[in-house]
């Protein structure tokens, strides 16, 4: 036999029909399906509707140190890449 054991009835212990106790003795709330997939929906409509931070992406991060005595000379070079949006009026343009 496994060491995981349930308990006999979590509804006769006192905890409702979706409570689950396992091994431990804890007690947890089991979240139904329709909960769950209006969370998961919430969190991609809350993605589509914000707005990006940032529009550039580091590509690269350098970091080159030289220690004489004591002076440390040190030269970080950062590459990125920028997203410029495009106006619809330079567009019109061409």
């Amino acid at each position: 036999m496994s060491s995981f054991s349930r308990r006999a009835c979590p509804a006769a212990a006192g905890g409702g029909a979706d409570d689950v106790v396992d091994g431990t003795m804890s007690v947890e709330k089991k979240t139904s399906l329709m909960r769950n997939l209006g969370a998961f929906f919430g969190h991609i409509v809350k993605a589509v509707k914000t707005e990006p931070r940032e529009k550039k992406t580091v590509v690269r991060k350098t970091v080159e140190e030289e220690t004489h005595g004591d002076v440390t000379l040190r030269r970080t070079t950062i590459e990125e890449i920028e997203f410029k949006e495009n106006d619809k009026s330079e567009n019109a343009d061409a």
